[in-house]
């Protein structure tokens, strides 16, 4: 082999060693935050925990759930197991659920009826 040739090799190794190094202290840190799901709900002596719920239309308050219409059959986007919604999109609900101070509740629904039953008011 010659110089160049084995200091190419050096070179590629310390790379490689570095990446892997990189890649296992990014790998280490995703764990180290706070991933204890909250329930936030509005108390009872009418204080609110949920950050936005203030900004919720006065009938979504009320009410305390937002109706979403889907047609679930896009894994991993949004599909039923076991009776009920998972994937992507009711977990992407139950976070902007616990900000709001709401539930979302998911209704399966053919996607040629979800716009005639918006205009309905369903």
């Amino acid at each position: 082999m010659t110089a160049p040739a084995v200091r190419g090799f050096t070179v590629m190794k310390h790379l490689t060693a570095l990446g892997a190094i990189t890649g296992a202290a990014a790998l280490a840190l995703t764990g180290c935050g706070d991933q204890t799901p909250k329930k936030v709900t509005p108390s009872v002596s009418g204080t609110v925990k949920a950050p936005l719920y203030d900004e919720l239309p006065a009938s979504v308050r009320q009410a305390g759930v937002v109706k979403v219409g889907s047609d679930m059959l896009y894994p991993p986007m949004e599909f039923v197991r076991n009776g009920k919604p998972v994937g992507v999109d009711p977990d992407l609900a139950d976070v902007m659920g616990r900000e709001l101070g709401v539930r979302f509740e998911f209704a399966n629904s053919a996607f040629d009826t979800l716009l005639t039953g918006l205009r309905a008011k369903h």
